[in-house]
């Protein structure tokens, strides 16, 4: 895959700041926050927050690391404002490589840099070789409303500084307490995230339109994201038992004509035995039909029962 690289945006390092030309660009986390699109972090101290950043610093260069073939080095990660906290063990850290690897992700590029050459730029975390983006957390409950929002921008600035590619899916990259968890968001339509670029660039806030309900008004990170991934794992399971099905109906359509030409009424063959169902027939109400040239008569032998509701699942795309 041949990326696109702007040139006439800089990263400085010292300040964190994207510079093109003489102008400074925002970053897509302080659009975010400008745009009201970011978690909440206010009731959490600033030291907190910091020492936050600086664990989740060394995690995304562990895995840079891993992803461009270098030697990852664990090393102790140590609180700089609460005297001789350890934020991470190079145990800890090994035993979150050993998990990412285990996820056996196909990485195109790591840190990639996109921008819209007027407003903001960003380095994506991860691209992947069928052009998937994906974006690294390790805070402890992973905000999905707002890592759709991060990422479907990244996709939005990524798609039109390589007009040839289109973005396939979106994951958020999970990574806590040893564990790593590739987790697929939804996709913001583009016309939002123009609206939000919009907004930012006239200095008004952005207010999105038909938003449904967000799940967290009653349902806790860790129970949304067991309920996405058991309804994730079920729809998998049906998948596979339908392809089952269909291809053990096949066979058995094959010994049921011979069976049936042959008047068998049993045939066994290791591990069991098959049984001859003939067909017969059946006599059923048309109630379509009843209702259209008796209603009357229809209604007096309709009874109504109430069906339980329910709540369904579609996973994002």
């Amino acid at each position: 895959m041949k990326l696109n690289h702007p040139s006439n945006v800089a990263f400085d390092e010292f300040t964190h700041s994207y510079i093109m030309g003489d102008k400074v660009l925002i970053g897509i986390t302080t659009l975010m926050k400008h745009q009201g699109l970011s978690p909440d972090y206010d009731g959490i101290s600033p030291e907190i927050l910091a020492d936050a950043a600086k664990r989740g610093t060394a995690v995304h260069t562990l895995l840079e690391h891993y992803d461009n073939g270098e030697t990852a080095v664990p090393a102790e990660v140590l609180s700089d404002y609460f005297e001789g906290k350890v934020l991470q063990t190079k145990e800890e850290q090994e035993a979150l490589l050993k998990a990412y690897a285990k996820l056996g992700l196909q990485i195109e590029c790591s840190e990639y840099l996109v921008t819209d050459n007027k407003i903001v730029a960003s380095f994506i975390d991860k691209v992947f070789k069928d052009g998937s983006l994906a974006d690294v957390k390790t805070t402890s409950s992973l905000h999905l409303d707002s890592v759709a929002w991060q990422l479907s921008i990244y996709a939005y600035l990524f798609e039109r500084q390589n007009p040839e590619i289109k973005v396939p899916h979106l994951y958020a990259i999970h990574i806590r307490n040893g564990q790593a968890k590739l987790i697929e968001v939804q996709r913001v339509a583009d016309e939002e995230v123009a609206e939000v670029l919009r907004c930012e660039e006239a200095g008004e806030r952005y207010v999105q339109k038909n938003a449904p309900a967000d799940a967290s008004l009653i349902l806790s990170d860790a129970e949304a994201l067991t309920l996405v991934d058991a309804e994730t794992k079920i729809a998998a399971y049906d998948a596979a038992t339908k392809a089952l099905k269909a291809s053990s109906e096949a066979i058995k359509d094959k010994l049921y004509q011979y069976m049936l030409a042959n008047n068998l009424e049993e045939m066994s063959c290791p591990g069991g035995v098959f049984k001859l169902k003939k067909p017969y027939e059946t006599t059923r109400v048309n109630s379509a039909k009843l209702k259209s040239k008796y209603p009357e008569i229809a209604a007096e032998v309709s009874s109504v029962s109430e069906v339980k509701g329910s709540v369904s699942f579609k996973p994002n795309e």
